[in-house]
């Protein structure tokens, strides 16, 4: 099976967004289909081809005034439950699914509002591998306009499962740091160590895909990388702003030494700014020992040490000592690919951070390492005229291999969605990454198989007004 690649811009010091999706499982209704009158997508002898669904499909579509538009999609390499979902609609719509190619042998109708006006329509509906379907959507409230059409493949609980570290950032200029436990069937627990004098715990349910998708308690939705060891979500509720990174717990074979490429963002309480920055981080066995860290770019520079202790049992790593609640804590990946570290501090101190680090690749790389879908998830903080404004999105680019791409915006917490149907891109033979050209201020990082990029944005340091991210 072929899986989506999985692709975080991290930090950032402008708005971020993210896609929230819900899985329901809904009944069907809704009478018979308006009759066609003009102003729709597809036909009945030619639909729209969404091609096939082994990993989440997202279409922006369209329908006429009291009209119908047709589609067809064939199902992946697994039987189950498929979810289907109408958003960000603009009147009353309805959808059928058919097995034929005629239209006329229909299997399920999802329509959970009758009544005038914008609606969303999600239903799960079992399916057989390998097979095309028919998709028609009905419009009601004579209005013509757009939706987003949501193909997701079936439920795979146990792609997430055993206990993570977390780092979690939110629009309150938060991090927090914890552990979160997968039980493999869809539900969990969690605690947060810190910035909380004491440990607070809870529950939490979650739903992963075959194609890696995750989403926990329906609003926070993000990827797991192919196999488990690492996974990023979102949340773009307004007011709910947050980005969560997770490591899988996991027993490390010790090497000598380790080179990070990391994004960091960053707010200082001092002058009240976000800050976005590229470190290089060198980690190097016994444990335990020190760490050195160079800023390579963004709104710090220098260089320093700091000590560390790593504990090869968990993967898990802490600065300066291991504490109940360590001044920074984190992960590293058990194949060293990627680390995470988020500080104990709070707001009220001078400065609390996140960080996500990629391994330096120890090959040479191009720009054919880029090469594919990706889906993007960023958190940053306008900072107009010195007063932070979160926001949260969720995006996809595709990258073709040779230094050209496109970039979509899927959801966002504020603002309006970007769309920008070219882009130029380049990878240096160390790793680095840019996208159009802009290396002085959009700078990251790819790993070395090409699945995991990292991004930060940022303004020159006498800039604190404009946006960054």
């Amino acid at each position: 099976m072929r899986y989506i690649r999985s692709a975080m811009v991290v930090f950032s010091v402008v708005a971020v967004v993210s896609l929230v999706v819900f899985v329901v499982s809904c009944g069907g209704g809704g009478g018979t289909p308006p009759t066609p009158v003009s102003g729709s997508e597809g036909s009945i002898a030619s639909p729209v081809n969404l091609g096939t669904v082994s990993t989440t499909v997202t279409y922006l579509g369209k329908v006429g005034a009291y009209d119908t538009s047709y589609y067809r999609f064939t199902t992946g390499s697994t039987s189950g439950s498929y979810d289907i979902g109408l958003t960000n609609t603009k009147s009353d719509l309805s959808w059928a699914l058919f097995t034929d190619s005629g239209f006329n042998l229909s299997i399920y109708d999802c329509d959970n509002n009758v009544s005038p006006g914008a609606n969303n329509e999600t239903c799960s509906v079992m399916l057989t591998a390998g097979t095309t379907y028919y998709l028609a959507v009905d419009e009601w409230d004579t209005i013509a306009g757009t939706y987003t059409l949501s193909l997701m493949p079936p439920v795979d609980n146990s792609r997430a499962s055993g206990t993570y570290s977390f780092v979690l950032m939110n629009g309150a200029m938060k991090v927090m740091i914890g552990t979160a436990t997968f039980d493999g069937s869809g539900n969990g627990t969690y605690t947060v160590t810190s910035p909380l004098s004491s440990a607070q715990t809870g529950t939490f349910s979650y739903v992963a895909k075959v194609d890696n998708s995750l989403i926990i308690d329906g609003t926070s939705v993000g990827s797991l990388r192919n196999g488990g060891s690492f996974f990023t979500v979102v949340d773009v509720l307004a007011g709910e702003e947050q980005m969560m990174l997770g490591v899988k717990q996991s027993t490390l074979v010790t090497d000598v030494s380790t080179t990070y490429i990391s994004g960091q963002f960053s707010y200082d309480a001092n002058l009240n700014i976000a800050e976005a920055n590229i470190i290089q981080i060198n980690t190097a066995t016994p444990s335990p020992g020190n760490l050195t860290f160079s800023a390579l770019a963004g709104l710090i520079t220098g260089t320093g040490t700091a000590p560390y202790t790593f504990d090869p049992t968990k993967g898990t790593i802490s600065l300066p000592t291991p504490t109940t609640a360590a001044d920074t804590f984190g992960a590293i990946t058990s194949d060293r690919q990627l680390m995470i570290l988020g500080d104990g501090e709070t707001v009220s101190t001078p400065e609390v951070l996140g960080l996500v680090g990629l391994k330096q690749p120890g090959v040479a790389m191009s720009n054919a390492s880029l090469n594919g879908t990706y889906l993007l998830y960023n958190i940053a903080d306008e900072n107009a005229g010195g007063n932070p404004f979160y926001v949260t999105s969720r995006a996809r680019a595709t990258f073709d291999g040779a230094g050209h791409g496109t970039f979509t915006e899927l959801a966002k917490s504020s603002g309006t969605l970007v769309s920008k149907p070219s882009i130029t891109y380049a990878v240096t033979a160390n790793g680095g990454f840019s996208i159009n050209g802009n290396g002085a201020s959009e700078l990251g990082t790819v790993i070395q198989d090409g699945s995991v990029f990292s991004m930060v944005y940022f303004d020159p340091v006498a800039n604190y007004g404009s946006s960054a991210n």
